[in-house]
């Protein structure tokens, strides 16, 4: 093969692989998003299947929130990491420790105010006792919405502040502010 025969098939190689990457770049996006999706599921989906006998504080920290904490190390770019702080945030207040949830509540209100909360969906196979499948179900409901909704529940700082931003920033997200309206009642009693 001549010199030039091997220069060319060398630039066309180099120029298609580089047209792909210029004109395709969510080619990898797509993959990276599915594998975080999976990631996401796969840490609830571990936790739920895990045996609560013992220390449930330290299974909960161990199996969900260190998880969930690695995942946002591991995805950060991911548009689940708001996702992931306000599980943590959820976990936090299921072993009554809600004074290290407001950090994860408060990046999401500064850094995700836009993003969308989803829901996991959990599939219970025909016995109706064991897990079958999980699933992510768009709310449509803004993970901000509920971080403001658990700040202001959950905090004495700033809650009706914190409540009305709920229903007045976030018209979308209807059990938030339905929760925010419900708590806002019982302080003006």
């Amino acid at each position: 093969m001549e010199v030039r025969q091997v220069i060319k098939k060398g630039l066309i190689l180099f120029f298609s692989v580089f047209l792909v990457f210029v004109f395709c770049p969510n080619i990898y996006a797509a993959d990276s998003r599915e594998e975080a999706r999976k990631e996401y599921l796969r840490i609830y989906e571990n936790y739920l299947r895990s045996p609560k006998e013992g220390d449930y504080n330290k299974i909960v920290k161990e199996l969900a929130i260190d998880k969930y904490e690695d995942f946002i190390k591991k995805y950060p770019e991911s548009d689940l990491v708001d996702e992931a702080e306000l599980r943590i945030a959820e976990f936090y207040s299921v072993i009554g420790q809600t004074w290290k949830a407001k950090k994860w509540l408060d990046d999401i209100i500064k850094n995700h105010p836009q993003g969308y909360h989803d829901s996991i969906k959990v599939n219970f196979a025909c016995d109706g006792r064991s897990y079958s499948s999980f699933e992510l179900l768009p709310l449509r409901e803004k993970t901000a919405a509920w971080a403001l909704y658990y700040r202001g529940a959950w905090f004495s700082k700033n809650r009706r502040e914190d409540l009305n931003r709920v229903v007045k920033e976030y018209k979308d997200s209807e059990k938030p502010i339905r929760l925010s309206e419900y708590i806002l009642r019982k302080i003006k009693k």
